[in-house]
């Protein structure tokens, strides 16, 4: 019960705005906020539990779940938040994505914000395709195929390519 109290503090202080906190006897449900049509909607849920001095988090809609400690508690937060404010990317703006980021560009993962299984830092690749949505699906050198989503994960065209 301590370790929940300790989660409550984190996400009081920081997200209390992008986060609705569900209490229940031993258990948190944290539902992650976003806006369409200037109307409040939930994005995506994480139930939270004591579990062996740890803590058991589960995702939904997906039902992954981790033992986590609290300091990687505050990593997956920060990440869902983020992904929670991306908004969709006009046709102009997929557009544009499209002539920036044609395929066989290079770029060096400096960031990505994903919380089950991110490609890691300093990973590079090659620009496989843009989709409609704005999403540049990537072969990366790691063999993950592990999409990047502008505004949101980080990264940079390497200079090799200029």
């Amino acid at each position: 019960m301590e370790q929940l109290i300790e989660v409550i503090k984190l996400i009081a202080i920081k997200y209390i705005d992008t986060i609705n906190i569900i209490l229940e006897k031993d258990l948190i449900t944290l539902e992650y906020l976003y806006y369409i049509n200037n109307e409040k909607d939930v994005y995506k849920t994480m139930q939270i539990r004591s579990f062996d001095g740890k803590l058991k988090i589960t995702y939904i809609p997906e039902y992954i779940t981790k033992i986590i400690n609290l300091e990687e508690l505050e990593e997956i937060i920060l990440i869902l938040k983020k992904q929670s404010e991306i908004k969709e990317f006009t046709s102009e703006e997929v557009k544009q994505i499209k002539q920036k980021y044609k395929s066989g560009l290079k770029i060096e993962l400096i960031r990505m914000y994903d919380y089950i299984n991110p490609v890691p830092p300093g990973t590079k690749g090659i620009v496989d395709f843009v989709d409609d949505l704005g999403t540049i699906h990537m072969k990366w050198q790691n063999n993950s195929t592990l999409g990047l989503t502008v505004g949101l994960d980080e990264f940079k065209i390497l200079e090799e390519n200029l």
